[in-house]
């Protein structure tokens, strides 16, 4: 399962990445991207406190047998979507955490500018 939900967030990374590019606006990435990060870390934290309250199989009333996939494993698998989708949140976000990085990034998108 994780395998699947990390499959997936490089996915939508991978859709959100190509939005960005073909339209020019990086600051898609970060506001799209965390913004899925968030949402899948809100879902995978919400399954893993129904697991410790229902259990990992049950329901309110009763324990399912049909159940096949327990609640921590969809918490798992939303944690493993959550996970590109931070990370590509916080890679744009990086050069105001480390500005000497992209310096030279910069320094040479100016140049282009003035050509």
């Amino acid at each position: 399962m994780i395998k699947k939900g990390l499959i997936a967030g490089i996915v939508m990374v991978g859709i959100v990445l190509a939005l960005a590019a073909f339209t020019g606006k990086w600051s898609y990435l970060y506001f799209v991207s965390g913004t899925m990060g968030a949402v899948s870390l809100v879902l995978a934290l919400a399954y893993l406190i129904d697991s410790i309250v229902l259990g990992s199989t049950g329901t309110f009333f009763s324990v399912k047998k049909t159940r096949r996939v327990s609640r921590v494993e969809d918490a798992k698998r939303f944690g493993a979507i959550a996970v590109p989708n931070v990370l590509a949140a916080f890679m744009r976000q990086s050069e105001r955490f480390f500005p000497v990085y992209h310096a030279e990034a910069s320094a040479y998108s100016q140049i282009q500018r003035l050509q």
